[in-house]
C-alpha cells in the first residue's frame, strides 16, 4: 500500500492555497471580500466572485492596464 507523503510547496502554491482557504470560507460566510496576499500589492483585500467560485485582487482590478 502507498503511503501519504507530504509535497513541499513553493512560496507561490502556499500563497495560492491560503487565498484559496481564505475565499472558500468567505463565500461559506456569505461575504464578498477577503484579505489575502497579492503578487503585487501584498496583503490586500479581494473581492469574491460567487457565481464563478473565483477571486481577484481589488487593486489589481482597479490599475490601469
Amino acid at each position: 500500500v502507498l503511503q501519504k507523503k507530504e509535497k513541499c510547496l513553493t512560496k507561490e502554491q502556499k500563497r495560492q492555497k491560503i487565498n484559496f482557504e481564505k475565499r472558500n470560507e468567505a463565500i461559506k460566510n456569505g461575504e464578498t471580500t477577503f484579505e489575502g496576499e497579492c503578487l503585487n500589492h501584498g496583503l490586500t483585500t479581494f473581492k469574491v466572485y460567487q457565481k464563478s467560485r473565483s477571486h481577484r485582487c481589488i487593486a489589481c482590478q482597479k490599475a490601469p492596464k
